[in-house]
């Protein structure tokens, strides 16, 4: 059981709010229409809930991957590990997602894309 206080909660609080800032200023540099000074703005909703959603994810898994490699002893081949794991479960966790929301958005939502 996971106890939660006041402290606890203040660093989730901070971590949830960077990841907002994050995602919201990654999205609006990386299209032209995504700037605020631009005629044609539009605010990128799909691309902000993505990248919420896909961040939460890298993050719970190098959370519980952490958790389960603090135990070792720390070397040059634990680390490796650590991060090659790591990239190796994000990726099995991406490559089916991505296709899927492909599927969904670009086969039979393709109106979600000019949102």
């Amino acid at each position: 059981m996971v106890k939660i206080n006041s402290n606890t909660a203040w660093t989730w609080f901070k971590k949830a709010m960077l990841l907002v800032l994050f995602s919201l200023i990654v999205n609006h540099i990386v299209a032209s229409d995504n700037f605020l000074e631009s005629s044609t703005y539009r605010f990128p909703l799909v691309g902000f809930l993505f990248t919420i959603g896909l961040l939460t994810i890298v993050g719970f898994i190098a959370h519980f991957n952490f958790k389960f490699h603090k135990k070792k002893k720390v070397e040059v081949t634990s680390i490796v590990r650590f991060m090659a794991s790591t990239l190796g479960y994000i990726t099995l966790v991406y490559v089916p997602i991505n296709i899927v929301l492909e599927l969904l958005i670009g086969g039979f939502f393709p109106s979600l894309l000019v949102l």
